[in-house]
């Protein structure tokens, strides 16, 4: 890569990335609204839909590997997209389920779609800035600029969505799955900022390298009691998490609260976290 194009590469992914990621990083128009789209409109119970969504944080922990595998294999750029475009077939996949296995399979195509994305996007953030002493603050900087755009985006997205819900329920789920293929556009757009060479040898040794990798990792973790205790409390966490999200929608719903009054619950929550985001800046 020459030096024009490298200043190009950098210039172009460290603007667009807050602009991307306010839009990207999680779904907009979609949390409340999930609950009672599966409940109300395809007559899922609360059972399933608690069952489903602690079943998609264990699902993101083997993904890991296939994950960073996928990265390591495709590249930043082209990983990011990937996971794009695994978002928009969840949508489809959510908003045409009918039973709980088909929000299963859902579920599993969206955790390797967050996984690929949290691995790729920082990534490719960080390759992205010139190395200095400042590189830390200024990857901060940059991230948090575009959480705080997200989360303010989140807040208003919740409130419209629950409005739309009362008048159509698969409204919200457009809008959302319209979001999700702007952003895909948008993520091609960006530079990939580490080239690699395009033989196959090059190939047959990344995958070689990426295996042993992998083998090396699962005898460390399964040698190490606090790896293996640090995971499996971060995945029930992250489930419990989800639970109780999920039951604190369907007691509001139980007792008769309009989704609208639910999904400003959800706003002023992400508003909140709007502020503590600017506060890192």
């Amino acid at each position: 890569m020459s030096k024009d194009t490298d200043i190009q590469m950098r210039k172009r992914n460290m603007k667009l990335f807050p602009t991307y990621k306010k839009l990207a990083w999680d779904y907009l128009f979609y949390y409340s609204i999930d609950f009672l789209f599966l409940t109300q409109i395809k007559n899922l119970s609360a059972a399933d839909v608690v069952l489903a969504n602690s079943i998609k944080y264990l699902f993101g922990i083997f993904i890991q590997i296939p994950a960073n595998v996928i990265v390591e294999f495709l590249g930043r750029k082209n990983s990011i997209i990937l996971g794009n475009i695994l978002n928009c077939f969840y949508l489809l996949m959510f908003m045409m389920t009918g039973n709980l296995f088909d929000l299963i399979l859902a579920k599993f195509i969206s955790s390797l779609a967050v996984s690929i994305k949290e691995i790729a996007e920082p990534g490719l953030l960080n390759a992205s800035i010139p190395p200095s002493e400042y590189k830390s603050n200024i990857f901060a900087k940059i991230n948090a600029k575009g959480a705080s755009g997200f989360y303010i985006l989140s807040a208003i997205s919740k409130i419209i969505g629950g409005f739309l819900f009362e008048i159509n329920g698969y409204i919200p789920m457009i809008l959302c799955l319209i979001t999700l293929i702007i952003v895909s556009i948008i993520s091609m757009l960006y530079i990939e900022p580490i080239k690699k060479q395009n033989n196959k040898s090059n190939t047959k040794n990344t995958i070689k390298t990426q295996i042993k990798d992998i083998q090396d990792g699962f005898k460390f973790i399964l040698k190490s009691e606090r790896l293996k205790a640090l995971i499996l409390s971060a995945a029930l966490i992250a489930s419990f998490l989800s639970i109780l999200t999920s039951y604190r929608t369907s007691l509001l719903q139980d007792i008769g609260t309009p989704a609208y009054i639910i999904s400003f619950a959800a706003a002023m929550y992400s508003a909140s976290s709007a502020i503590r985001s600017k506060k890192t800046k």
